[in-house]
This record gives structure tokens, sequence and C-alpha cells, in this order.
């Protein structure tokens, strides 16, 4: 019951907080309820694991997406979207996706792009680093910045 309160208090207290801030209470409130709904469905930052063998096999041999501080188009199917908040005031998201090579990459944004689970996207971006993920299986895994959105292509044909 202890750690129910102390969520409970720590929710009141980010709430005024906000408030404090001059951000809407509601939208807050609105953003936590949505963020406990799906935690349930959704996997914990620093314990996610790979859901499926069949995806892990795609990515289980990953090379890194480009060298560090070279900028480039990529095309990739996006794997993740998640919606993260570092305190009240920051939300941002993380994308994760892997290219026709089966390279895996990720980068956060504070803009929610209209893509979804399973998209074909174009984006170009900036490598920021590569190395094995402590989250992903130890896959090579490629951090992307400067991120500008170009096109959403939609979900592949499967005929």
């Amino acid at each position: 019951m202890a750690d129910k309160n102390y969520s409970r208090e720590l929710f009141y207290k980010a709430l005024r907080k906000s408030a404090t801030l001059g951000y809407n209470p509601q939208d807050v409130a609105d953003l936590y309820w949505d963020h406990i709904k799906n935690w349930q469905n959704e996997w914990d930052l620093h314990t996610q694991k790979f859901p499926h063998q069949h995806f892990y096999d795609k990515v289980k041999n990953s090379v890194p997406m480009g060298l560090v501080d070279s900028t480039d188009e990529y095309f990739v199917k996006l794997v993740t979207k998640k919606t993260l908040a570092s305190n009240v005031s920051d939300v941002y998201y993380l994308y994760k996706f892997y290219d026709r090579q089966g390279n895996l990459g990720y980068f956060f944004h504070p803009e929610d792009y209209t893509i979804e689970l399973g998209d074909c996207f174009l984006f170009e971006g900036t490598v920021e680093s590569s190395m094995k993920s402590q989250y992903d299986e130890e896959v090579m895994t490629t951090k992307f910045k400067n991120v500008n959105y170009i096109r959403n292509y939609g979900k592949p044909d499967d005929k």
C-alpha cells in the first residue's frame, strides 16, 4: 500500500508543479492516465527485450548504419514508437526501426510524427553513435540525431 500512496503523492506533486509552470493540469492528468493505461502493454525503457524471435532474427546481424557524424537519408520500417517523459514538461518520442539490410536504429524527437508501427518511412539524420545495446539482446544499434522526417510510405504490401 505504501507504493500506491507514494505514486499518488508523486502524481499530485507533479500536477501542482505543472500548474505553477503554466501547464494545463487536465493535459498533464490525461498524459499521466494514458501512460498508466498503456504501461501494461508497453516495454519499460530499461528492461526492453525483443518481443518476438522473428524480429530478433531480422536484426541479429545489425551493423552501424553509417559513420559517426555522417548525415544521409534512411528508408526504414518502424518497430517501436513510444511516448516518453523525463519530467512533466518534457514529452518526446522514441522511434525504433530497422532498414532493408536488417540494421537496427533509433532516435528521440519531440514531434509526434504521423507514422504507425509497421510503416516504412524516409528520414534524414546524422549518426550520433553505434554500439551494442544492452536493452536489445546486445544487437548493434545506431542512434541518430538532427532528424528530419521526410515521408511516410505506409505498410508494405505482403502480396
